[in-house]
């Protein structure tokens, strides 16, 4: 029923929403690749920080859901997250056909599973990172500090390739407005392959059904930012 669009189609985009998460732990190592091998053109992953502010793929800010540990991801160092097994979707301890576990990944090392795939022909694969942002009154996350650390350490593999093949998705309320955002970051829309500034639909504004979000001067101001916004 369906097929890939050719290169040079562009019609349809496929995403994998934290990976192929229907088969491997989702946000894993597993997920990543086995999309990307599936031929599915962009991966989206979520990003938070560790105790010890390592960049980190999960999308759940406590782990007993994706994993065997328990607590607030916020107040574990990597060390100590790193010593957790991922679970798969049905809850169940995740072990390939050679008995390895899955374990958290790393943002650095998302990236150099993304650097395999990635082109110079522009039809190369795309990881979407979806930047979280504090979860309580003690979590000391800031997105922007979170999407600069992950510019730094995009910035580091020295590969302009792949620093194309990386967008940024944040809330706007997490963006702040388009002076904050660019003054504390290094974010360069020559360098980077995208950013998506998105309104929560668990906001209290937007759950008005009257919420009109061209009224909101946060997001009006993103929704003509002349830099790139994808």
């Amino acid at each position: 029923m369906f097929r890939l669009p050719e290169p040079n189609q562009d019609l349809v985009l496929l995403s994998a929403h934290r990976g192929s998460w229907e088969i491997y732990p989702e946000n894993s190592a597993y997920a990543l690749q086995d999309a990307w091998n599936s031929q599915i053109e962009t991966v989206e992953v979520d990003v938070r920080f560790t105790a010890d502010k390592e960049v980190i793929l999960s999308h759940d800010y406590r782990i007993e859901r994706e994993s065997t540990g328990s607590g607030l991801l916020y107040k574990q160092n990597y060390s100590q997250v790193q010593q957790a097994n991922l679970r798969d979707r049905h809850g169940r301890v995740f072990k390939d056909s050679q008995g390895r576990v899955a374990k958290f990944l790393t943002f650095s090392a998302a990236l150099d599973l993304l650097a395999g795939y990635v082109t110079d022909d522009g039809h190369g694969y795309v990881m979407i990172v979806d930047v979280k942002g504090a979860v309580d009154d003690q979590d000391p996350t800031d997105p922007i500090g979170i999407t600069q650390r992950c510019l730094d350490i995009l910035a580091a593999k020295q590969d302009p390739q792949l620093s194309k093949a990386v967008v940024f998705k944040l809330k706007a309320k997490d963006a702040v407005d388009i002076g904050t955002f660019l003054n504390r970051t290094t974010y360069d829309p020559s360098i980077i392959g995208g950013l998506i500034i998105v309104e929560n639909p668990d906001d209290k504004n937007v759950e008005d059904s009257n919420h009109d979000p061209h009224q909101d001067t946060i997001y009006d101001q993103w929704n003509v930012a002349l830099f790139r916004s994808v």
